[in-house]
C-alpha cells in the first residue's frame, strides 16, 4: 500500500468518525517524498512517533531510515 491510498482510506475513517492516530500524522508529515528530521515528527505526533512508523510499516508503508554518520540525529524518508 503507498501513503497516498492509506491516507485516502482514513480520511474516510475519519469523517465516519473515526479518531486521527499517531500514524495519520506521521504519513501526512511523510507524504511530500522529503527527508524529515526525528525531532519535526516528534513534534507533529508527539514522542511516541516510531510506534507510529512501526505501524505503518505493518501496513505496507515503505519508509527508509537515514542513519548518520555521526551523532545520533536521524531522518526518515517515504521510500518508493
Amino acid at each position: 500500500m503507498d501513503v497516498k491510498t492509506y491516507l485516502k482510506e482514513r480520511k474516510e475513517a475519519i469523517k465516519n468518525g473515526s479518531p486521527k492516530t499517531h500514524a495519520d500524522i506521521v504519513a501526512s508529515v511523510l507524504a511530500d517524498g522529503k527527508e524529515h528530521w526525528a525531532s519535526e515528527l516528534n513534534n507533529a505526533a508527539g514522542w511516541r512517533f516510531g510506534a507510529a512508523i512501526f505501524n505503518l510499516r505493518k501496513r505496507g508503508i515503505e519508509i527508509k531510515t537515514i542513519r548518520p554518520v555521526d551523532g545520533n540525529h536521524f531522518k526518515y524518508q517515504l521510500d518508493e
